[in-house]
């Protein structure tokens, strides 16, 4: 039902209004699906289909280092770059991320653990002098950012 608060049109207009209001429920009864939420369809994508199939292999297959980047690990900002030299198609950090979220790839982090590490000076690490550091540390009025 249609309430009206304030009226300022003549009763003329408001007919008029009432009437294509009326004209226009009555039409949408006979399309059920013309009430329904469908979603906007945004703009077009710069990166089509095929392109984001071929950036995901590339990512899954190939080093960073193997496109001349700097760096062994992928990273939102070095596949921006790579979007940019292969495709010629510019994006910001963030929707890179986006991206690659859509593409079903997530963030990893890589192993900590070095190959050569030695288990006993580890152990020696962890219980006398990380918490000699951070003893140290707090009695000096400072925080200790190293783990431990």
């Amino acid at each position: 039902m249609l309430h009206i608060v304030e009226i300022k049109r003549s009763r003329k207009d408001l007919t008029r209004v009432m009437a294509e209001i009326r004209e226009w429920l009555d039409a949408r009864r006979f399309e059920p699906d013309a009430l329904k939420v469908k979603k906007v369809p945004g703009r077009t994508p710069r990166l089509t289909d095929r392109q984001k199939g071929q950036l995901r292999g590339m990512i899954l297959a190939k080093d960073p280092r193997q496109f001349q980047f700097y760096f062994a690990l992928w990273t939102r900002a070095i596949v921006r770059d790579l979007i940019a030299a292969k495709f010629g198609v510019t994006y910001s950090v963030q929707q890179v991320g986006n991206i690659l979220r859509e593409m079903g790839l997530s963030p990893q982090r890589p192993l900590v653990r070095a190959y050569e590490q030695d288990p006993e000076r580890v152990r020696r690490w962890t219980e006398r002098e990380s918490p000699a550091i951070h003893a140290k540390a707090k009695k000096d009025g400072r925080h200790h950012l190293l783990s431990g």
